[in-house]
């Protein structure tokens, strides 16, 4: 663990930071997740979405989306 990357003793921030930041992602569903959590970031800190991010993942996943299109 690189303690200076975040400058805190969060254990949240520090798992974050030892096994999932910098580290390439190439699963589709795991690059969703990580996309749909960095637009919920805006405004707010990492710390917060990182607190949140189970409730984010059973919102983003279990709604349905259905599209009509008209000619």
């Amino acid at each position: 663990m690189n303690p200076c990357a975040f400058g805190t003793t969060d254990p949240l921030y520090i798992q974050y930071h030892d096994k999932f930041w910098g580290k390439p992602l190439y699963d589709s569903q795991a690059l969703f997740e990580l996309l749909a959590l960095e637009s919920q970031h805006a405004g707010l800190s990492w710390l917060t979405i990182l607190k949140k991010k189970e409730a984010f993942i059973v919102k983003l996943f279990t709604i349905s989306i259905h599209i009509k299109l008209q000619k």
